[in-house]
């Protein structure tokens, strides 16, 4: 970057653009100019200054190019370094604790509880035993010396000084432990992340990606969760997904007559899915039914509702105005209501599931089509069709985890209405939510993870002002997918855990300011959210993270792990769901970490596993450790085990324990035995 200000004579100078590609530095008569490239290596402050208490580190009574190599001595027993930040700016007053990676290990179980002392590994560690352990200050130019390093292993992590608002807890060096015998003697720099000012506004992923290019970000769900039937933003490619996404449109909507979805059985005991569901006439007890079709007039998607039981009660035609999924197990529709105050989302009463069947296998869940709140839509005391209210919209209970940069704000009397980031760079918006002409961003994007991104535009990027998600402390980076993949509830009392304000929470927010100020109302998953196992492996959907926090993934004395260790957040990867390695094989999944992985079959048969040496081959690591418990979809068959057809879930257990088959039957759960293994040990329970 070249800098450009105006000498003694205070003269007018600036660069102009000329037709060959090339930059003149215009100036009127007489003006003295200073041309910079950039901030010297030398320059710690930037001050384009030599300040030689601090910067002639040669001591050759200059600043030069000479000073960048030179250092202050190492220290023998211990470590010195520099702490500067994504700037290359010193973080300067803060302190590097030398967190003893046993003390880590020795938390107890997470307890999910505001003020928790032990889910929130190094920070906890650190606020009950920081005043103890051997830490170094971080002064003015960054650099900081501990002279002496006792033996042991640590995970060496940065604090900010208690006034410093720029920069975020955690640090380079934080995640892997290292021993102190490899550490001594050397020089450690680390590397912190810069924070987005508190007045930081959204510009919208458009911004982000006119510096940062676009990668494959348009191909995640994450980009494409919530999508227009008429309209595909600039950042979503459905393309990759592209039969997923579109099966029940080519398979249900457009063949001839649409399809009709019959609502029976009415069973008010039951939560969203109080209707089974037949595309053929069961007979009795229908209460009204949906024909989902493409109209051909005006060749939008369409849902009508018809009421079986009162003739009188007219049908109702509502367009599907948006759809929500379709990429992953289901896929759920949306149309625009409208009331005396203004109009909002609501989501239609069916619920498509690639992997469903008609045959029902595994009860209504595993149906092709899932009741979604049909009482939200029909009146069972009164033989009516009805509309959800605006207590029912997608804006109050859902929105605020899909949209980056949303508030929600007014009532149940009224209207609940979303303000969303309107993302007009390179025209980048998903598409025009709110029916203002201007596309706006209904996804997550760039600036969930990364923080309001205002004031790093205005300051041309350079690493200032913004959040590196790799450089935060380990749980505040997985609070980043924690706040939605969980089941907190916030201010409003619904899935959406938005503050007093309507806000979701920042990038770089600590856990326990989310329990705090979040979720308010529910800090996590109720008990019908769990199995009754002794270890509580999720049963809902969208808890990987509750799941996450009680592992030794996440509490442990070699590899603080966050969900990005696993998924690529960036890019659509080879492997289902963005992870980063191929799950088929061991080695590359868990032995860079788990060096056992290679000698799996000693492993198995330490665990006392009947024919180990002939199965060790075909055994992988998340057959027994992820297996597939919680669910979204419709679920997908198991094995068959002495005649028994056994049903797995579609979602990964993100606790890394192994459930007993024992609890295939006292517990109702998937397990890895009848889920795979059964077919091969001894028999089925």
């Amino acid at each position: 970057m070249i800098t450009v200000s105006d000498g003694a004579d205070g003269g007018s100078c600036s660069i102009q653009d000329n037709v060959n590609g090339s930059r003149s530095v215009v100036c009127e008569d007489g003006t003295d100019v200073v041309i910079r490239d950039g901030v010297a290596c030398w320059d710690l402050n930037a001050n384009y200054t030599c300040d030689n208490a601090t910067e002639d580190l040669n001591g050759d009574a200059l600043c030069s190019s000479a000073d960048c190599g030179a250092f202050p001595p190492l220290q023998p027993a211990g470590v010195v370094g520099w702490v500067t930040d994504t700037a290359n700016l010193p973080a300067a007053g803060g302190t590097l604790y030398f967190v003893p990676a046993a003390d880590v290990l020795a938390l107890p179980a997470t307890t999910v509880a505001v003020d928790s002392t032990n889910d929130e590994p190094l920070e906890d560690t650190i606020a009950a035993n920081g005043a103890s352990y051997q830490q170094a200050l971080i002064d003015s130019n960054g650099f900081y010396e501990l002279q002496t390093l006792s033996a042991g292993t640590y995970f060496v992590t940065f604090i900010p000084a208690v006034t410093d608002t720029e920069h975020l807890p955690g640090g380079s060096a934080c995640r892997t432990a290292v021993d102190a015998a490899v550490l001594a003697g050397t020089r450690l720099d680390v590397t912190v992340s810069n924070n987005a000012p508190d007045d930081a506004t959204f510009v919208g992923s458009g911004a982000c990606v006119s510096c940062h290019g676009r990668s494959h970000i348009s191909e995640t769900m994450h980009r494409i969760g919530i999508w227009s039937p008429t309209e595909t933003g600039a950042l979503q490619n459905l393309g990759p997904r592209f039969d997923d996404l579109y099966m029940a449109i080519e398979d249900k909507f457009e063949v001839v007559g649409g399809t009709t979805v019959y609502f029976y059985d009415y069973d008010a005991t039951r939560g969203m899915d109080k209707y089974k569901t037949s595309e053929t006439n069961p007979g009795a007890n229908v209460a009204f039914t949906v024909t989902v079709q493409r109209n051909a007039g005006t060749n939008s998607l369409e849902m009508v509702l018809h009421n079986v039981q009162n003739g009188a009660d007219m049908d109702r035609t509502f367009t599907v105005d948006a759809i929500y999924g379709g990429g992953v197990m289901k896929q759920r529709y949306m149309t625009r209501l409208t009331n005396a105050s203004g109009n909002y989302l609501a989501v239609l009463p069916v619920q498509f599931q690639h992997a469903g069947r008609e045959a029902a296998p595994y009860g209504r869940t595993s149906k092709v089509w899932r009741d979604y709140h049909g009482d939200f839509w029909y009146d069972e005391n009164n033989d009516l069709l009805k509309e959800p209210g605006a207590n029912r919209s997608f804006e109050k209970n859902c929105i605020s985890c899909h949209a980056v940069g949303s508030q929600i704000s007014g009532s149940d009397a009224t209207l609940w209405k979303a303000e969303l980031v309107e993302d007009t760079f390179f025209g980048s918006g998903d598409f025009d939510y709110d029916g203002n002409g201007v596309a706006d961003e209904v996804n997550v994007g760039c600036e969930t993870c990364h923080g309001p991104g205002s004031a790093h535009w205005a300051s041309a990027g350079q690493g200032k002002h913004i959040v590196s998600p790799k450089l935060l402390t380990p749980e505040r980076e997985a609070m980043l997918c924690g706040q939605c993949h969980s089941r907190p509830k916030g201010a409003l009392g619904t899935d959406s855990p938005v503050n007093a304000d309507g806000w979701m929470m920042r990038a770089g927010t600590s856990r326990n300011d989310f329990l705090t100020d979040y979720a308010t109302t529910q800090l996590d998953g109720a008990a019908s959210d769990y199995y009754t196992d002794s270890d509580k492996h999720s049963k809902s959907h969208h808890q990987q993270y509750s799941d996450f926090i009680r592992s030794a993934m996440y509490k442990n004395d070699s590899n603080l792990l966050t969900c990005s260790s696993c998924h690529n957040p960036h890019e659509r990867t080879d492997n289902p769901r963005q992870v980063i390695a191929d799950v088929n094989d061991n080695v590359a999944a868990c032995g860079s970490c788990h060096t056992q992985a290679v000698g799996l079959e000693a492993h198995l048969t330490a665990q006392s596993i009947p024919s180990a040496a002939t199965k060790a081959s075909i055994a992988l690591c998340v057959d027994c450790h992820m297996t597939k418990a919680a669910k979204s979809g419709a679920g997908q068959p198991a094995k068959v085990l002495n005649g028994v057809q056994y049903w797995a879930n579609d979602i990964t257990s993100h606790l890394f324990k192994v459930p007993d088959r024992g609890l295939a039957v006292s517990a109702g759960m998937p397990v890895p035995y009848t889920n795979v293994c059964g077919a091969c040990h001894t028999a089925a329970p």
